[in-house]
């Protein structure tokens, strides 16, 4: 019973469980020093999702990690945020301006 109970929950809140998945990495070329900036957009289904096309946009940046090659950050948002760039490609440049605005 316990184990079917386990299996239950575990298929009731798979989306909950799973990390981070890189979508696209965006690279910008940080002005004073010069060098790149990897932004990894991750989608995760466990972060807020976003109340309507006119509503906040939640975003939940990462720790900057440093690196001989240049710089890199995760920046994660809802994948229902990520299927909907899949589909509109003006929604699409929307997100990567605000995800370089949010890391900025």
């Amino acid at each position: 019973q316990y184990e079917a109970f386990v299996k239950k929950v575990m298929k009731e809140n798979s989306d909950s469980i799973k990390p981070p998945r890189i979508e696209f990495t965006i690279r910008v070329i940080m002005i004073l020093s010069n060098s790149p900036l990897y932004i990894n957009v991750c989608g995760w289904a466990v972060l807020r999702a976003p109340e309507g096309n006119t509503g906040p946009l939640p975003l939940r940046p990462g720790r900057l990690r440093h690196h001989k090659w240049g710089s890199v950050i995760d920046t994660g948002v809802h994948t229902s945020v990520i299927a909907r760039c899949r589909k509109d490609s003006n929604a699409l440049n929307e997100l990567i301006e605000l995800v370089i605005d949010h890391v900025d």
